[in-house]
Formats: C-alpha cells, structure tokens, sequence
C-alpha cells in the first residue's frame, strides 16, 4: 500500500474524530445541527433565513441565551430593520465549537513554531516528578499527550499546568503519584480518555491554592 494511502486513511480518521467531537459538544450543550447552522451564520454574517424560514430555531436560542434580538433604527428613531446577534453565551460556545474544529490545525503548528517552546515546557513539567521510577515518562509520549490535552481543552494553558502540577503533588502520597504521562490522559479498560490534570486546572481555575504547610514532600533532582 502506498504511503497516499495511509495519508488518506489518517485524513478520514482525524475528520471522523474531529465529527464525533463536534456532535458530542453539541449534544452536552442542548444544541441541534440546525441551532449550529444559525449561531454560525449569524457569527459570519451570512445568512441562511432560507434553509430555516421559521423562526422555530431562532427562538429556542433566544430562550437558551445564545441570541438575542436587536433593532435597527433610523435617525427618527422608527424601526427599519430587525436582526438576530450572539449574546456574549453564544459567542462562546461558537469559539469552543472553532477550537474543536482546529485542532488538527493545532497539531501542525506544534510541529513548527511551538516544538521548541514546548520542549521547555515539558521539561519543566517532568522535573516536577520524583526522578527514577517511570515518574517522568518518555519525553516524546509526554508530548503526544500534551497535544490531546490542549486540543480537548483549549481553556487551559501552560501557567496553569504548572501550578495544578505543584498542587497535586503538594497534596499527594508520594506513594500515590501517578507517573506524570498518566497525570495528564489514561485510557480505561473502555478506551475512555480521562485527565486527572484536567481536574486540578479546573481547581486553580475555581481558586484552590497550594496550602501554607506542605502535606508531603517529593524529592526531585
């Protein structure tokens, strides 16, 4: 088989993940393709009034919050027009739905601008963890791992890894610590992907801070 073929077939399988992601969010978000197809052309400004001629997905979002309806007045003060826009809600699920949508782009980028950036980074992050033992991981697994980590979830950045790392292990056995690769993404029995690192940037996020006095000590080198 040819190398275009393997190409192909990696295509089709990123483009049918990217889909399975694009339909979970929605689903998660109370929101129907079509609902999609309007918050999106009203994001672009495009319109789509043709495919939808009633109004019975405009007015599920209005009531959702995700659009509200303007008026556009002349200098008389009269109604000329009237026009559907995203509310702040809106606007925000249509960038969770663009980060879905590029992150393969994502990928191609770490490849270039970011490598070295986040070779550092990852580093970084490593040294966290005791030293010997498989605690660190291998660098390029490490990688691979951050690169699903961030394409998931685009909220978080590396600011906040870091200090969700320091509050895990400040507050974790150390006979208990996860090696640092399972620390950001293990597959279960299931090939369910989770994310214990995701849990604790949600926590310095909610504003969880590392205690006054150390609950345990890990010794790095």
């Amino acid at each position: 088989m040819t190398s275009s073929f393997f190409k192909t077939k990696r295509i089709q399988f990123i483009t049918m993940i990217l889909q399975e992601k694009l339909f979970n969010h929605l689903f998660k978000s109370g929101i129907t393709p079509n609902s999609w197809c309007v918050l999106y052309s009203i994001y672009k400004n495009v319109s789509y009034r043709a495919y939808f001629p009633d109004m019975a997905e405009y007015s599920k979002l209005v009531d959702a919050q995700f659009i509200r309806q303007v008026e556009i007045r002349d200098e008389d003060n009269f109604v000329q027009a009237r026009k559907f826009e995203l509310t702040s809600k809106g606007l925000a699920f249509v960038e969770e739905m663009e980060g879905i949508l590029s992150a393969k782009l994502k990928k191609q980028a770490l490849n270039t601008s970011q490598k070295e950036e986040w070779a550092l980074k990852i580093s970084e992050f490593q040294k966290k963890f005791p030293k010997g033992g498989g605690y660190r991981g291998n660098g390029r697994d490490v990688m691979q791992r951050f690169v699903w980590f961030f394409s998931e979830y685009p909220e978080f950045n590396w600011d906040i890894v870091m200090k969700a790392t320091d509050l895990y292990i400040n507050e974790t056995n150390p006979a208990y610590l996860k090696y640092c690769q399972y620390f950001i993404s293990k597959s279960d029995a299931h090939k369910i992907v989770t994310s214990v690192l995701a849990n604790y940037c949600q926590r310095i996020l909610d504003g969880d801070e590392i205690a006054e006095t150390q609950q345990f000590a890990v010794t790095v080198f």
